[in-house]
């Protein structure tokens, strides 16, 4: 847990720092709408391999656009999006019609484990508890893994594993035998520290058994980005002026909750070793609300 499992302090990045308003003339004022000269600073900066998007003190309206799920969206590593304090850079969205969509997004090409970038690759002996050892099979699948590459280990919940947490019927009336593909089973993301003949070192244990009665395998992990953060800042989002809040109202096109069901001030997603540090939630305009939905 924690950045680098908390085996590095989170770093002060100084080098390649672009300022949004010098640079790319976002408005501190407040008056006009800056997403478009953020999104810019953070498309440019990721291009050339990460830096600082630097917001000085001011208030900066962003706001969603049509067809999109964000407002602002970091999607290659080593982007920073920086204020210059929590009582001093103020983002306030603009946009109240967010059902499903996030002020900031900070998103992988791939958020889902069950994305396999490779032919899987069978585990060859069984694992009575947590492991750091892993036998594969030798095969040509296993000359496409490399040390540090990020696996996915994958234990399928067969009607076997399903019985054995006595998850077969029960006095309830319910079973979830043959049900394994909703049930999944259990995955581990873990790194590879050293490859020697068939087996995987990996950096942190597995937290399961591995049988191989249910087939378990290895395969390379989608790309998630890394070293991304947001820090220094405080963000709200503009309250919905509509009514209906009632407990299912977000299910009904006409009501206010349906604009704001599942949205969020900051979502990360398919992320590793990224922070989010001195980050605030504040109201816009003096309003008492500051979020629509999720934080």
């Amino acid at each position: 847990a924690g950045y680098y499992k908390g085996e590095r302090p989170v770093p002060n990045i100084t080098q390649h720092v672009v300022n949004v308003v010098e640079v790319f003339n976002a408005d501190p004022t407040g008056e006009s709408d800056s997403t478009e000269a953020i999104q810019a600073a953070i498309e440019q900066v990721g291009l050339t391999g990460g830096g600082v998007v630097y917001l000085p003190e001011g208030t900066f309206k962003i706001s969603r656009r049509a067809g999109l799920s964000f407002s602002l969206r970091i999607n290659r590593s080593g982007v920073v999006l920086r204020g210059a304090g929590r009582d001093k850079t103020f983002i306030v969205n603009t946009t109240y019609e967010m059902r499903q969509a996030q002020a900031i997004q900070v998103q992988g090409s791939s958020t889902s484990w069950n994305t396999q970038r490779n032919s899987p690759l069978a585990i060859v002996r069984d694992y009575n508890g947590p492991t750091l050892e892993l036998q594969v099979e030798d095969s040509n699948n296993l000359r496409i893994f490399n040390e540090g590459d990020w696996i996915i280990v994958w234990q399928p919940a067969t009607n076997e594993f399903i019985t054995e947490l006595n998850m077969g019927p029960g006095p309830d009336g319910v079973s979830w035998l043959n049900d394994g593909g909703t049930l999944r089973g259990p995955r581990w993301l873990r790194q590879i520290k050293a490859i020697k003949g068939n087996a995987f070192t990996l950096d942190v244990p597995t937290r399961w058994k591995i049988d191989t009665r249910d087939s378990p395998v290895v395969y390379i992990a989608s790309d998630f980005l890394m070293d991304v953060g947001l820090e220094d800042f405080s963000i709200g989002n503009i309250a919905h002026p509509g009514t209906g809040w009632s407990e299912s109202a977000y299910t009904s096109i006409t009501n206010a909750a349906y604009d704001a069901h599942d949205s969020w001030l900051i979502r990360y997603s398919g992320v590793t070793n990224g922070w989010i540090r001195r980050v605030s939630s504040y109201g816009p305009k003096e309003q008492n609300v500051h979020i629509l939905s999720n934080g």
